[in-house]
């Protein structure tokens, strides 16, 4: 791993735990082990950090959509969980997904980050429509209305779980998760 990715995943850890104002250009040099000069040769401002932390998310929203996509045999209930599991996997230690850490600050963070924070969001209920509309059309989901909207309600109960797990434990992501999974069933 080179220097800016080791950057970058430190910070993307950090926002995880703390949010995008929780830690400085200092805290993410001591974590990484270099001068804070050096983060900010490569991330001058904390504005260009975040948005390169976006591009991977949305990048890798891309790559987890293939991976998911290419399963074989599995429902299309195991089709989102294995697209979730990462992020919820975070509950486990305290984290929350990035783009979920993001959307507590949102308010507060610059326009450009605040806009590709939308953009990779929108991308985020694009995968989700996606499966559910797959998963409806083969049987497996007996929803009533609209992918996208629904895909946009699957969305935000994750994070919201995921934020949600800090003070209930990450039991109570699993948990909602059920619950989801019967109303998506049409159970």
């Amino acid at each position: 791993m080179d220097r800016r990715q080791e950057i970058m995943a430190r910070a993307a850890e950090l926002i995880e735990r703390t949010g995008y104002h929780g830690f400085s250009y200092a805290d993410l040099a001591t974590h990484v082990g270099i001068a804070k000069a050096s983060v900010h040769h490569h991330f001058p401002h904390k504005e260009d950090l975040a948005i390169a932390l976006l591009a991977n998310a949305s990048e890798f929203l891309r790559s987890r959509q293939r991976e998911v996509t290419e399963l074989k045999n599995v429902s299309a209930w195991d089709r989102l969980t294995a697209f979730f599991e990462l992020g919820c996997s975070k509950a486990c230690d305290g984290r929350v997904c990035l783009l979920t850490s993001l959307l507590s600050d949102f308010v507060d963070l610059p326009p450009s980050v605040q806009k590709g924070l939308r953009e990779t969001c929108e991308q985020e209920v694009a995968v989700v429509t996606k499966f559910l509309e797959e998963g409806r059309a083969a049987g497996e989901l007996g929803f009533v209305g609209d992918a996208a909207t629904r895909a946009a309600f699957v969305v935000a109960v994750v994070k919201g779980s995921m934020f949600c797990a800090r003070a209930l434990g990450p039991d109570s992501v699993y948990h909602n998760l059920e619950i989801l999974r019967r109303g998506l069933a049409g159970s």
